[in-house]
């Protein structure tokens, strides 16, 4: 099965729910005065783009979550935190074009660079999904 095509329909499939359920994924409903409105990743600080930012915001609409900093599992684990039993992730997507020089050497100069398209998923939880995280702000 392509993993590429399965990525795409899961992404689709959430907003779609997410509509049918009256809840648009692109308004804001919580309040934004504490800087919320872009899901940032905790332990970095950098804020997610593209498609997870929708991915993100519409999890923390129908988590509930007051917090919208997100970390994989091993990043709670070295921060000496942990999830929560039954608790379930957020899938968010990498995508990457990956320049890569062709070593061949009979190969024309015209040919010898190659584009790759690099996408992988991750799975994120929220913040409010662990327990013994350190006080915000992390960085």
């Amino acid at each position: 099965m392509n993993t590429t095509v399965d990525l795409y329909a899961s992404v689709t499939n959430k907003i779609i729910a997410a509509l049918e359920a009256g809840t648009p994924p692109w308004v804001c409903p919580w309040d934004r005065s504490h800087g919320s409105a872009i899901p940032a990743n905790l332990t970095t600080g950098r804020p997610y783009r593209g498609i997870n930012v929708l991915l993100l915001n519409l999890q923390q609409i129908v988590g509930g979550y007051a917090d919208n900093r997100w970390l994989t599992f091993q990043q709670a684990s070295k921060l000496g935190g942990r999830i929560r039993r039954g608790e379930s992730g957020t899938r968010i997507v990498f995508f990457k074009l990956l320049d890569r020089d062709d070593l061949a050497v009979s190969a024309p100069p015209s040919a010898a660079r190659k584009v790759i398209p690099l996408l992988r998923s991750f799975t994120v939880f929220n913040a409010a999904q662990a327990d013994g995280l350190p006080a915000r702000p992390l960085h």
